[in-house]
């Protein structure tokens, strides 16, 4: 089995361009999937600060969609530390976290 602890994946141009340009197509497809929100609240003229419920309701959704993704990525690296456990060797250890030192 290799040692992974020696990974440094913030040093690597490739990974950080390949971060860059996922990242970038999330909030892309963020900001359409908003569209239709906009569009249910009547348009962007109907979303002032007096409008009871306007604004309030799309920031519902933005906080909603965070708490979910934040749920979601624990339950994902939740997956990873089971696997890694079951099949790792003998007396190996599971750890959590980002490895910022520098190589």
């Amino acid at each position: 089995m290799n040692e992974i602890s020696n990974i440094h994946a913030f040093e690597d141009e490739d990974f950080l361009y390949a971060c860059f340009v996922w990242g970038m197509a999330v909030l892309v497809v963020f900001a359409v999937c908003l569209v239709p929100v906009f569009m249910l609240l009547g348009g962007p003229a109907d979303l002032d600060a007096a409008d009871a419920g306007g604004w309030m309701a799309v920031l519902g959704w933005i906080v909603g969609l965070a708490v979910v993704s934040a749920a979601s990525f624990v339950v994902h690296e939740l997956v990873h530390g089971v696997f890694f456990k079951l099949f790792a060797p003998a007396g190996a250890h599971v750890t959590f976290g980002a490895n910022l030192e520098p190589a």
